[in-house]
């Protein structure tokens, strides 16, 4: 697994929260940071190194009459106390943080995590995040020792309204994050309630309801908050158990509120606080599913601690099987870690809508097809009944003359869109087919299939009406295809591929349905289509694609010519083209393509060896393209290639530019920086490898069953 030190320059953590529910990440130097739970995906809250302002942790230890008193983190804050240094471990969806200090006596562990339970909706939802305190006493001496959990009160687009509310029950203190309008404003999403909780068998639990971490008029600046808690606890190591409940009538308010949980350590002895993060923020244009099933953070707190044992228990349990189901252990550290979207970036509404954004940040386009082509794969199999409503929708928002559309909106999905570009995209219809397709092998769901089948037949027929020089293959016309940036003409070889797949599948399921006259027509084109992809575009070496810029046009290797074999591959489709071509290509593309850059394969290099610069699409890495490529290689026997192409396009995230929880689409070839996209959902397509490498393996066939049973 990634494993860091606070010394390390990592922008990025493991994300803690639930699908569609927003999330919190813990980063490698003990801070909060790039908090979403309040559905703003799109504009996280983020605070420079020391992490979002107001959420810190501390510590404090009595040893005889030596007092020491630190934060867990190590980016600085004032000229408070923080600790040496931090190990951490990320392994999705789990983080664990070793604190290190010469002045602290003792060993402090930190395990956070959230549940994600393959095939289980509701306990992967859940809009909360479990935090577990370890502290040791190595020493022969008893010590006293206490910790802080501090957090900020951002319920609301003004802080006019916010109050904190301390309330317990029988088992557990909340210390509850409120914003109180009587009648919520439809357009502030960031209306709800947060809340912080520990069992009230942890100690002597102590709490400050609320201060003001304003230093200043106006502004609360990094580096110059007060800290009114950190003021009590460094003291003593607890709080004086005051909460006005006051609500805030000014503008140069910012609340903070805090717990404390004190407790004594004998030599040997070991003590573990458990500690919940829970959130609700039913204010959204879909709402949460998780409304459904809890009334405030206050309930989701209470659900969490119950099921804590369990739901540690089953989400452990099918990480385990990943990592240890005899695959190269930095394989198994990717397919985990590449999982991190799907708290990062999805929407799980309340009528069960389940929807991805492209990049929340710099793309918030909502399901972009040709993309969750790619990234979709380990959701079909792990939630495939959150797939299949992904799919419905976008046949729902299929357009009178059969077009699916690129996406289903930009920060929503009632307005779906064409695409970014002039001209209707070449491979959304072909690629709706295969995700249909894709969706009903793994799930058997054959209403479901026959449902959407008239949506399949549209699509495939306005696919039919884009083939322009009856060549029985579709014609591009510009910047028309996922390489929105890179103009394509005539008929190329990623669109056309990915056609004749699409074909295939069509075939198929025709069948299923005894559709005799539609399977013919489908055969019709294939045989054609096939026939042309060969004779059109096979040059001895590969099958081209026909780029052009304002100088002309010329032919390119790409790594995207196979792309529709890949999914052929995929849903034991066959071939599109004679067998023997497909390993020459693969070859080449691996003697072009995948020499110019260690971070994966360049997009388009001519015959020559020269990378083709005619757009920032050709010249530059795609790691989602590449890993489909890699996955490509071993369901044709090139299982050492493309394990080397896989293994280098995350090395690059995990240990160049440490972005292994939010990547990018696309990355300079030279130093592997990103270039476009954020907390990007093409490159779980890593996932793809996994099932090629199952598909000769039958103990990793037998791995991926027991994890989606």
């Amino acid at each position: 697994m990634p494993k860091y030190t606070s010394r390390d320059n990592v922008k990025s953590g493991v994300p803690l929260g639930g699908i569609g529910a927003g999330k919190m990440e813990i980063m490698p130097n003990g801070s909060i940071n790039h908090i979403t739970f309040q559905n703003n995906w799109s504009e996280p809250l983020v605070g420079g190194k020391a992490g979002v302002l107001g959420f810190h942790f501390a510590v404090y230890t009595e040893a005889g009459k030596k007092r020491t008193a630190k934060f867990l983190q190590t980016s600085k804050i004032d000229s408070f106390p923080l600790i040496d240094s931090i190990e951490y471990d990320g392994s999705f969806p789990f983080a664990r943080l070793k604190y290190k200090d010469k002045k602290i006596p003792l060993d402090i562990d930190l395990l956070s995590f959230s549940p994600f339970i393959p095939r289980n909706e509701k306990d992967s939802s859940i809009p909360g995040a479990c935090f577990k305190f370890k502290f040791k006493n190595p020493t022969d001496k008893t010590i006293r020792a206490s910790l802080l959990v501090m957090g900020r009160n951002t319920i609301g687009n003004w802080g006019v309204g916010r109050s904190n509310v301390v309330s317990k029950d029988k088992k557990q203190l909340f210390l509850t994050f409120k914003n109180g309008r009587r009648e919520p404003l439809r357009n502030d999403f960031s209306l709800g309630n947060m809340t912080m909780s520990v069992p009230l068998e942890s100690g002597e639990i102590s709490y400050l309801g609320e201060w003001n971490l304003m230093s200043e008029c106006f502004r609360l600046k990094e580096h110059t908050l007060r800290l009114d808690a950190w003021e009590y606890f460094s003291k003593l190591g607890r709080l004086p158990n005051i909460n006005t409940k006051k609500v805030v009538e000014g503008e140069s308010q910012e609340l903070g509120g805090a717990i404390a949980i004190k407790f004594v350590l004998k030599p040997g002895q070991v003590k573990e606080i458990p500690l919940i993060y829970s959130w609700y923020f039913p204010t959204h244009t879909v709402g949460h599913i998780y409304t459904k099933w809890f009334k405030d953070s206050r309930d989701v707190s209470r659900y969490i601690s119950r099921e804590c044992e369990r739901l540690y228990k089953q989400t452990s349990s099918w990480h385990k099987k990943i990592l240890s189901s005899g695959m190269p252990p930095w394989f198994t550290d990717a397919l985990v870690n590449n999982l991190y979207p799907l708290f990062s970036s999805t929407w799980h509404g309340r009528k069960g809508e389940f929807v991805m954004y492209e990049a929340p940040v710099v793309c918030p386009l909502m399901g972009t097809i040709d993309v969750r082509f790619y990234g979709s794969i380990p959701v079909s199999f792990l939630f495939p009944e959150l797939d299949l409503t992904a799919m419905k929708q976008f046949a729902a928002a299929q357009r009178k003359d059969g077009y699916i559309p690129h996406d289903l909106g930009k920060k929503r999905i009632d307005l779906p869109s064409d695409g970014t570009t002039y001209y209707k995209w070449k491979d959304l219809c072909s690629k709706f087919v295969l995700l249909c397709y894709r969706d009903y092998l793994v799930t058997k769901n054959k209403r479901f299939l026959k449902k959407i089948y008239p949506n399949i037949k549209r699509a495939m027929e306005w696919q039919f009406a884009q083939d322009k020089n009856r060549d029985f293959l579709p014609d591009d016309e510009g910047q028309d295809q996922t390489f929105d940036m890179w103009n394509f003409y005539g008929t190329n070889s990623y669109t056309s591929s990915i056609f004749l797949a699409a074909l295939l599948a069509s075939i198929k399921i025709a069948n299923t349905f005894k559709d005799k006259k539609h399977e013919m027509l489908y055969k019709k084109w294939f045989e054609n289509g096939k026939r042309n992809f060969e004779k059109k575009l096979w040059n001895q070496r590969y099958f081209v694609n026909y780029l052009c810029n304002d100088k002309g046009c010329e032919s390119s290797c790409t790594i995207g010519q196979l792309n529709g074999q890949w999914y052929a591959h995929l849903l034991g489709l066959g071939y599109i083209a004679d067998k023997k071509k497909v390993k020459t290509a693969i070859k080449t593309i691996l003697r072009l393509n995948g020499t110019k850059s260690k971070h994966g394969l360049v997009n388009a290099v001519r015959y020559t060896g020269e990378i083709n610069k005619s757009s920032f699409h050709s010249k530059n890495v795609f790691p989602g393209m590449s890993y489909a490529f890699a996955s490509l290689c071993i369901y044709e026997g090139f299982k050492k290639e493309g394990m080397s192409l896989t293994k280098r396009i995350w090395d690059n995230f995990a240990y160049n530019t440490k972005t292994p929880w939010n990547q990018p689409d696309v990355v300079h070839l030279k130093t592997g920086k990103g270039l476009f996209g954020d907390y990007y959902m093409r490159n779980m397509g890593i996932w793809s490898v996994y099932l090629a490498l199952a598909n000769r393996d039958s103990n990793l066939r037998k791995t991926l069953k027991t994890i989606t049973r």
